[in-house]
């Protein structure tokens, strides 16, 4: 059984998330059917519309649903199982490992488990330990290469005069592991932001060293005067040679920027693609852009539908220093 310390509403908030993944464009559709066939009742479209919802909440309406759409109710059913047994391991896990733990981390009492990021491997995924002191992640991979590199800054603080890494501490187990969440935090000046880009040009000289990719926006969290990657997965690249004999200019322009200090992500890059259009999501710039999407439109009627849009995109600046 799932301890009554964790909250219920964050497993159901997950699986309800993607119950609306799954079913949006099937009720849609639904919706839309029964109202071409006179089904709703209601004087306007709203009305209609929520006469379809009661009509829903039925028994017998439901399992219509059910067995005309076989499909959607297996991965329904599916993700149910895949996030209580995936709540189970991480608590499993976590009571095995509490005293190293506590050690550790410091640990009080457990709030809370949010899940972060798609599943994988049938429903794991990567959550957030929240206690009353202090945030843990867990991921359900094997963390070691997290660790080494944690090894590796500190050896650099050690050994050269450059300005300190801060460490991340990371617990390494066999097929996951726990990490220290790192918080967004302002610098307090601005000799403290100087010091965070120069650190990140000791990053962007490490991570061409070592061939890594994928240090986007979402990979990094300024901490006041530190970076803190915290995805790590990537750290090691091997290049696909699949091209390798394609003299034509796209081909060689791509094993040049592949191959360049730009292949980590670090530094601004500008990106346009069948979903995106002009779309910066480097670890130096504010990441904006276009993308591709669709939106609901008429909400609340009978005539509710999905509509594709290109909306502009702006993250959040967790990734870059400021102060107040």
């Amino acid at each position: 059984q799932l301890n009554n310390q964790i909250s219920l509403n964050e497993l159901m908030n997950d699986f309800f998330v993607y119950c609306k993944k799954v079913l949006n464009s099937t009720l849609i559709f639904e919706v839309n059917h029964k109202r071409i066939a006179k089904l709703l009742n209601g004087d306007n479209e709203e009305e209609r519309y929520y006469d379809f919802l009661n009509l829903s909440s039925q028994f017998e309406s439901n399992q219509n649903i059910y067995e005309n759409y076989p499909v959607a109710t297996k991965l329904i059913c599916n993700k149910a199982n895949n996030i209580i047994e995936n709540y189970e391991i991480i608590l499993r896990r976590f009571y095995n490992d509490k005293k190293e733990l506590e050690e550790i981390f410091g640990l009080s009492e457990l709030k809370a488990i949010k899940t972060l990021g798609d599943p994988h491997n049938k429903g794991e995924a990567v959550a957030k330990l929240v206690f009353e002191n202090i945030e843990i992640i867990y991921k359900p991979r094997d963390v070691y290469i997290d660790k080494a590199f944690q090894e590796l800054l500190l050896w650099f603080n050690e050994h050269t005069r450059l300005l300190n890494f801060k460490l991340n501490r990371v617990v390494s187990k066999e097929k996951y592991g726990w990490i220290e969440s790192i918080s967004h935090k302002h610098c307090k000046d601005n000799a403290e932001i100087e010091r965070f880009y120069e650190r990140q040009g000791y990053y962007l000289g490490l991570f061409y060293l070592l061939n890594t990719t994928d240090m986007h926006n979402e990979n990094i969290i300024s901490h006041g005067e530190y970076p803190m990657y915290i995805d790590l997965e990537t750290i090691f690249h091997n290049q696909s040679h699949y091209n390798e004999h394609t003299n034509n200019a796209n081909a060689k322009a791509q094993r040049i920027a592949s191959t360049s200090i730009f292949s980590s992500s670090i530094l601004p890059i500008s990106i346009t693609n069948k979903r995106f259009e002009k779309f910066n999501f480097s670890a130096l710039s504010k990441s904006q852009g276009r993308v591709a999407t669709f939106e609901i439109i008429n909400s609340h009627s009978d005539k509710i539908k999905m509509k594709n849009v290109v909306k502009k995109i702006v993250s959040d600046d967790n990734h870059l220093p400021c102060y107040k």
